[in-house]
């Protein structure tokens, strides 16, 4: 937030938001993304609330944050790819949850932050704080791409919903990913040349 005064960085370009709630309790929450549908129950580690106090209506925009312990706690130890090969699962489902639970809200952003060596992972932008043209003052932008990410990454939990629920359970190693290394199987691994290894240890 105090950088956000600097309107030439990446967080003057955020809406600055504070702590709303912290392990926000849900339970029979029913997503519904294209044909398939399934209810979700936990806890999201934090929402935020926009305080940016350059914008009148700032209060309607809520963020979702869920806390790791490293960056390599995070999907695909936190590199991009992670988006792409679709495991970035758990904050844009908690996004979808806090849709239904802030209905009147909007969402600014969600991402993970780590603890150990504090940063932010695998942030998803939903609106841009940009300069109005001919104006002084400052105007939230949608930024362009990120509901698509988010949607695809849904599309992606229903499927493994699918897939669990046709008793379906197929090694998938993800580029991003890799094998575990806590495998029992990995002695008897059947992926073609063996677990596939990321390079860095969970």
């Amino acid at each position: 937030n105090e950088k956000s005064t600097d309107g030439r960085t990446n967080a003057g370009r955020q809406l600055r938001t504070g702590a709303l709630a912290g392990e926000l309790k849900f339970d029979g929450i029913t997503v519904t993304v294209g044909d398939t549908s399934f209810r979700l129950r936990g806890s999201v580690d934090r929402v935020d609330r926009c305080v940016d106090d350059r914008f009148p209506d700032a209060g309607n925009f809520i963020a979702a944050i869920d806390y790791k312990s490293s960056r390599y706690a995070t999907p695909g130890g936190g590199e991009k790819k992670a988006w792409k090969d679709g495991v970035v699962l758990q904050i844009p489902l908690y996004a979808a949850v806090l849709q239904q639970l802030y209905p009147e809200a909007r969402l600014s952003h969600i991402e993970y932050r780590t603890l150990r060596s504090p940063a932010v992972v695998h942030q998803l932008k939903f609106v841009k704080v940009s300069a109005e043209k001919g104006k002084k003052g400052k105007s939230v932008t949608t930024q362009e791409g990120s509901e698509v990410e988010m949607e695809l990454a849904l599309q992606s939990a229903a499927r493994k919903v699918e897939l669990a629920r046709a008793a379906m359970l197929p090694t998938m190693p993800t580029a991003s990913c890799g094998c575990s290394p806590y495998c029992a199987a990995r002695d008897v691994c059947r992926i073609p040349g063996g677990p596939v290894s990321t390079g860095f240890t969970r």
